[in-house]
């Protein structure tokens, strides 16, 4: 637990460790986030971090910059269109009232579009910058578990690592679809029944939280060659906090600025997080 012990040093912070109680699981799954965010600049794995924080940087403001930009000029003005504000002379003394309406109607469409723009935001664009950044996310979980314990990744020809990083893909894809063909359908079911339709985007948020969880432990279990069914079945085995992680990396996500870590923060945590708990050998460096 080397680049732990740099900040337990002079913060007294306690070790990633597997929790007996389901809340304190999810916390071990949040607090790898926190360790990964305050470590994800550290000068042992650094330079491995500049990558994949550049491509966030590039993608989130750049594509944030472009959405508004079509918000404010394209799509404020199209959805305005639908309004009347030619009032007959007889009404002209509603004119300001009319003015203060739209003034007021454009707020609503922003908090509305914004909250759209975070979505898109968290989905969207962390796709893209995964896909972007992955061979660099997967040099920086190399160097985090280098800090943390002797490895001993096996060694694969090119021919091999390339057939192995697009079955991979396809079986990450092929566990997706069914999952989410089966929330579709419980989502279109329960839309008819009051109150209980409610819960429909947590069960949309828990998934995503799963999935994205899934995509940053498989850059350290995929370095150590394991499947992507080892990878799920060492969640699963963890599954709170695995879900706790998914969960925080994608509130991150959601926080303008600090989605620019996102990234290298997330890889940096569920590195420690499978190195300590997941996937736990007995030559781990404790000094």
């Amino acid at each position: 637990m080397a680049l732990i012990k740099a900040i337990n040093s002079s913060n007294n912070l306690p070790n990633l460790e597997a929790r007996d109680t389901p809340a304190k699981q999810l916390a071990t799954g949040i607090r790898a986030l926190y360790y990964g965010f305050r470590l994800c600049l550290h000068p042992k794995v650094r330079a491995y971090t500049i990558a994949p924080l550049i491509v966030n940087i590039l993608i989130f403001t750049g594509g944030t910059f472009l959405i508004l930009d079509w918000v404010n000029t394209s799509l404020l003005a199209w959805l305005l269109s639908f309004i009347p504000t030619d009032l007959p002379s007889f009404l002209s003394w509603l004119d300001p009232i009319i003015g203060w309406l739209l003034g007021l109607l454009k707020i609503l469409i922003w908090l509305g579009v914004g909250l759209g723009l975070l979505v898109v935001i968290a989905n969207c664009f962390t796709l893209l910058a995964h896909t972007i950044s992955a061979p660099f996310n997967a040099f920086l979980a190399e160097q985090v578990e280098k800090e943390e314990r002797p490895i001993h990744y096996p060694h694969f020809s090119l021919k091999e690592i390339i057939v192995r990083s697009i079955w991979r893909e396809i079986s990450k894809l092929l566990y997706w679809i069914p999952r989410a063909l089966a929330l579709v359908l419980l989502s279109i079911l329960i839309s008819w029944i009051p109150i209980v339709n409610l819960i429909t985007p947590a069960l949309w948020a828990l998934f995503g939280a799963w999935m994205l969880g899934m995509q940053y432990f498989d850059y350290s279990s995929d370095n150590n060659g394991y499947k992507i069914t080892d990878t799920i079945a060492k969640m699963k085995a963890h599954r709170l906090s695995a879900l706790g992680f998914g969960i925080a990396t994608m509130g991150i996500t959601l926080v303008p600025i600090l989605n620019w870590f996102a990234i290298p923060s997330a890889v940096v945590g569920s590195t420690l997080l499978w190195v300590q708990i997941f996937d736990k050998h007995e030559d781990q460096i404790t000094e």
